[in-house]
């Protein structure tokens, strides 16, 4: 099955855990949910 909204629901609150614990900056973040945010969940630890 491809990745929907649930998936991506996963990699935005991944993305903001990163962001409030200082791992990355919150321009990264965005630009990283705006452009590949497949690439980010891929990658992300399940």
């Amino acid at each position: 099955p491809k990745p929907g909204f649930h998936e991506k629901d996963k990699v935005e609150n991944y993305l903001h855990d990163q962001v409030c614990s200082g791992a990355i900056s919150l321009k990264k973040a965005q630009i990283e949910i705006a452009t590949n945010w497949l690439a980010v969940y891929n990658t992300m630890p399940k």
